[in-house]
């Protein structure tokens, strides 16, 4: 017959974890429960009924007469605990000395119930054990292994993560250098999330390339998880930008309207707190910077200025602490871009020139130290936006067009390297829609209809992609306007008649868009 250890000890060599307390209260003494289910175990039984004589019988008796003494409870003083204790082992070791093949097989289970009861919730299932209800042991015993199981999956999911971590770090320079996508990038931030899920930097990447890539439901669990795994103030004004970023390309400008009051005022206290600290100076920077966007959107060009120029005064001190770096001057070039767009807006086009011309000179030059950046690549094709930009505004037509086609040289060769990035594929749209604008103004109408077709065919893509972006609705509709100025094709008034209509009865249609409705119906008319 198999002896009960043997059926025993496979669920108790795994159990390593939390357990119920000892019956009857009070601390366990591991060892005392150890000598006990040595001394009960089956095999030491029929060891005794093989070995037995007046020796191994008088030591029994005295184990028996402490047992009883100690009572059924175990709650017995320090003295006889230790005496009963001391006699189970005497009892045990003297039967292994006589019995070669008891000696092994008791080695085994001494192994078992002493890595049980190395653990103090171990050690009171194994008083359990010994003090009668099995069952209950076994029970909480198996919870203890499922859960010591469950923590070494979590342990090396952890750990995995860790390494994970570091390589998507690496993915991340390696897409600044045009040499991997969006899409892989955000694969290897999506399984890191996976295993290790309580990480804020983690998620506050993936919110951002989940916006590159204009998955922006995505976008916005992700930043919501940023948010959530926050640690700290510095952590939660992260979160809030990127929240912020993800609710205004939704459309959402209320939202958008408390994350960056939020960011800026976290911001704002941090930097209070630390103001030797340059990098939440910087992040003061952004989030007027921020703010000045959403005064942007709405044509409020006043706040838009003042906003912005808040910014840049924070990023030029920032620069000229340290005129090496070259994210200053790239934050800087970016400061000096929207102050000179909300200054042309406002109508002073000479400092909106020198400014953009500085931001251009920057950027030309950071991109020419480093060709490989697709970041830098990226901010210089925006510069030579912005500069067409102007010297349209100022009536130098040929020069803004040619500036514009700098850009969408640029950008068509990062799109070939990351097609998953949208906003690269948006930036591309809006240079076909500036060519058409410059060629428009000098009355080439069938050039300006072609760039246009080109700008309006990633448009259509770009809605097929995500037909939830009402942004991109409105840069659909906005294309199919422009085409059907320049041209005598009336599909394309009709087309786009069609698509304000939509717009407008979603409630996504902006009042300063309602001339396209306007225009449309006008040259129907026609």
């Amino acid at each position: 017959m198999k002896w009960a250890w043997t059926v025993v000890a496979p669920a108790l060599v795994g159990a390593l974890a939390a357990a119920g307390g000892q019956p009857g209260g009070g601390s366990v003494d591991a060892r005392a429960e150890v000598a006990a289910a040595l001394y009960a175990a089956s095999a030491t039984q029929a060891a005794a009924e093989r070995s037995a004589d007046a020796k191994l019988r008088a030591q029994r008796a005295e184990i028996e007469r402490l047992r009883g003494e100690t009572g059924a409870g175990r709650a017995a003083n320090a003295a006889l605990r230790a005496a009963l204790t001391a006699s189970e082992e005497k009892y045990v070791a003297e039967l292994a000395g006589r019995d070669r093949a008891y000696a092994q097989e008791i080695a085994v289970f001494r192994d078992a119930v002493q890595n049980i009861a190395s653990t103090s919730e171990g050690a009171a299932a194994l008083a359990r054990f010994n003090s009668g209800d099995e069952t209950g042991a076994l029970s909480i015993l198996d919870d203890l292994r499922r859960g010591r199981d469950a923590a070494r999956r979590k342990r090396a999911d952890i750990e995995s993560a860790s390494d994970g971590r570091r390589i998507a770090l690496l993915a991340l320079q390696a897409r600044a250098r045009g040499k991997l996508s969006t899409s892989q990038a955000i694969a290897r931030y999506e399984e890191v999330t996976r295993l290790d899920p309580g990480v804020h930097a983690d998620w506050a990447e993936l919110a951002a390339l989940y916006r590159n890539a204009s998955r922006l439901t995505d976008a916005r669990r992700a930043a919501e998880r940023a948010a959530r795994t926050a640690s700290n103030d510095r952590e939660r004004a992260s979160a809030s930008r990127e929240l912020g970023d993800v609710l205004a390309a939704q459309g959402d400008g209320g939202g958008a309207v408390d994350a960056y009051l939020r960011y800026y005022q976290l911001a704002q206290n941090l930097s209070e707190s630390n103001p030797a600290d340059s990098d939440l100076q910087y992040e003061v920077a952004m989030a007027h910077s921020r703010i000045g966007n959403l005064f942007a959107a709405k044509q409020d060009w006043e706040g838009a200025s003042t906003a912005y120029g808040s910014a840049l005064v924070i990023l030029q001190s920032l620069f000229v602490a340290e005129p090496r770096s070259v994210f200053r001057q790239r934050s800087l070039a970016t400061g000096m871009e929207r102050a000179g767009d909300a200054l042309m807006a406002l109508g002073d086009n000479d400092e909106a020139l020198n400014l953009h011309r500085g931001a251009l000179g920057i950027r030309g030059l950071l991109a020419e130290h480093d060709p490989e950046s697709a970041t830098a690549q990226r901010d210089l094709a925006v510069s030579h936006e912005k500069m067409g930009n102007m010297l349209l505004v100022t009536g130098k037509l040929d020069e803004g067009v040619a500036e514009y086609r700098e850009e969408l040289k640029i950008l068509k060769t990062l799109t070939a390297r990351d097609g998953s990035n949208w906003d690269l594929q948006r930036g591309a749209s809006v240079a076909y829609e500036k060519i058409g604008d410059g060629l428009s103004a000098k009355n080439e109408r069938d050039a300006a209809a072609a760039a246009y077709r080109d700008g309006l065919a990633l448009r259509e893509a770009m809605v097929k992609h995500d037909g939830a972006n009402a942004g991109w609705k409105r840069d659909l509709l906005v294309m199919l306007a422009k085409i059907a100025g320049v041209s005598d094709d009336r599909r394309y008034a009709e087309r786009g008649l069609e698509a304000a209509n939509a717009l407008d009865k979603a409630g996504l249609l902006e009042e300063r868009d309602r001339w396209i409705i306007e225009a449309l119906k006008k040259r129907l008319a026609q």
